[in-house]
C-alpha cells in the first residue's frame, strides 16, 4: 500500500454549502475532518471528485486512503471520476472550495452539480500536506522569473485563473483573458494593477471563439520577433498531447498560461507560436474538455 506517501488521497466529504456566483458557475464547499490535511495551495492544481452513481449511493466499495486508484479501477461498477480546480482550502476548517460550470444534466457531473444540496456525499482526491511532492502536484502554473504574463481561458479556467492572479507579486505585468458563457457572468476577480483584465462574453457563440478574437487582436509578446518560417510540429495535435507544461528558464521573460476547449486552445496555441513568435516552451497549454464530446 502507498498510504501517505502519496501526495494525493481520496478523502469523504460532505456538502456543506452551494451558492451560484454567476448564472454559469456555482460554488459547492465540501466539509469532513479528513479536509483538514488537504495542501491549502490552489493555483490550476487538479482535484477529482468521485462523484454517486445514484441518489442513494454511499460510495462505500470505493477505495479511500493514497492506494485508491489501482482499486478503484478494479470495481466493476466504477462510479464517474471529474477534474476540477480547488478554488480555497481552508484546513482549519476542514473545507474546500470547488466552482463548477453550469453546464446542463447531460453528463453525470453536470446532474450533479445541478441538484447538489447540503448533506450530499462523494469523494474528494485530494493532495495531502506534508507529503512529500505534495506542494508541486497537479500544477501546471510554472512562470519562473517570467513578469510578463499571459493567462487566458474559459470558465472551466476561471478557478484556476483567479487562483492564479491572486497569487502574483505586485510588479506583474501582463494581460488576463478570461472567456465567460454569458454577459450576466461577473466572476469574482482579485487583479493586480499591472494585468490588463479582459472579460469576454460568449452569449452563444462557439466555445473559445471569443478567446481566439481576442488574442488575434492582442500583441503579445510584444518584444518576440516574428519567425521566418512555420514551425513543422504546429499542426493538429492529437487529443492526448493537448497538455503541455512548460518550465521556463531563468532567462524567459515571458510566459504563456493557456486553459479551455481542447481544439480552441490548440489554436490559440498555434498563433503564439507562429504568428507572434513566442517561444513554444514559454507556453503552458491545457485542454480542459472537448466541445461536442458528451462525458461517459
Amino acid at each position: 500500500m502507498l498510504g501517505v506517501s502519496t501526495p494525493y488521497e481520496s478523502l469523504d466529504a460532505t456538502v456543506v454549502a452551494v451558492v451560484d456566483l454567476t448564472p454559469s458557475i456555482r460554488r459547492v464547499t465540501f466539509r469532513g475532518p479528513e479536509l483538514a490535511r488537504v495542501h491549502p495551495r490552489c493555483l490550476d492544481r487538479r482535484i477529482k471528485l468521485v462523484l454517486p452513481r445514484h441518489a442513494q449511493d454511499g460510495l462505500g466499495d470505493v477505495p479511500r486512503g493514497g492506494d485508491w486508484y489501482p482499486r478503484w479501477q478494479e470495481l466493476d461498477d466504477r462510479p464517474p471520476l471529474r477534474t476540477y480546480t480547488a478554488r480555497q482550502v481552508r484546513p482549519e476548517l476542514g473545507e474546500v472550495d470547488v466552482d463548477m460550470v453550469r453546464h446542463g444534466t447531460i453528463g453525470p457531473a453536470g446532474r450533479w452539480i445541478e441538484n447538489a444540496t447540503p448533506g450530499d456525499r462523494l469523494l474528494l482526491v485530494v493532495p495531502i500536506a506534508g507529503v512529500d511532492g505534495g506542494n508541486e502536484v497537479g500544477i501546471a502554473w510554472h512562470p519562473g522569473q517570467a513578469r510578463e504574463l499571459l493567462i487566458a481561458g474559459d470558465a472551466t479556467a476561471a478557478p484556476a485563473i483567479a487562483n492564479i492572479l491572486a497569487s502574483l507579486p505586485p510588479d506583474a505585468t501582463g494581460t488576463a483573458l478570461l472567456e465567460l458563457p454569458t454577459s450576466q457572468d461577473r466572476y469574482p476577480l482579485e487583479v493586480p494593477d499591472g494585468i490588463t483584465l479582459r472579460l469576454l462574453p460568449c452569449d452563444g457563440a462557439a466555445p473559445g471563439s471569443r478567446l481566439e478574437e481576442a488574442l488575434q487582436g492582442l500583441a503579445w509578446p510584444p518584444e518576440c520577433p516574428l519567425p521566418t518560417r512555420q514551425t513543422p510540429d504546429e499542426g493538429t495535435i492529437p487529443d492526448a498531447q493537448v497538455w503541455h507544461e512548460a518550465e521556463p528558464d531563468a532567462t524567459t521573460q515571458h510566459y504563456a498560461w493557456l486553459a479551455g476547449e481542447s481544439s480552441a486552445i490548440t489554436r490559440i496555441r498555434r498563433h503564439l507560436v507562429q504568428n507572434r513568435g513566442c517561444p513554444r516552451q514559454c507556453i503552458s497549454f491545457m485542454g480542459y474538455w472537448r466541445a461536442g464530446r458528451a462525458e461517459s
